[in-house]
């Protein structure tokens, strides 16, 4: 799917909400097309919720190689995804976490702006 067939599956995704139409049914019509992201969105939802924390963190692990103490064991959601804040701008990062450390280590601030 280009950008402007994705456009055009909103605008009828959104016709179909207003008329109380079966969603499910029409999206189910589109299910085999592959479909153009061009917010992240779509991302945040998956990675910033509190039960997709532990995938999270993984990922942030590893894409930033931590090892052994450095790794993010106890992490902390600090913006979780909001249903319905899609497409808002803010001064905010996309998903920020912080990781406590034992002792008197300060605690760690990740912040993750998706693209």
């Amino acid at each position: 799917m280009t950008r402007e067939e994705f456009a055009e599956f909103l605008a009828k995704l959104k016709k179909t909400k207003k008329y109380g139409q079966d969603i499910d049914a029409f999206v189910k019509k589109n299910e085999h097309r592959n479909v153009y992201f061009y917010n992240d969105g779509c991302i945040k939802k998956i990675l910033a919720s509190e039960k997709n924390l532990i995938l999270t963190t993984d990922l942030v692990n590893a894409a930033l190689n931590l090892i052994g103490s450095d790794r993010i064991e106890n992490p902390k959601l600090v913006n979780p995804f909001i249903p319905g804040e899609l497409g808002y701008r803010s001064a905010e990062p996309d998903i920020l976490l912080t990781n406590e450390r034992k002792g008197n280590i300060p605690r760690d601030r990740i912040s993750i702006e998706l693209k």
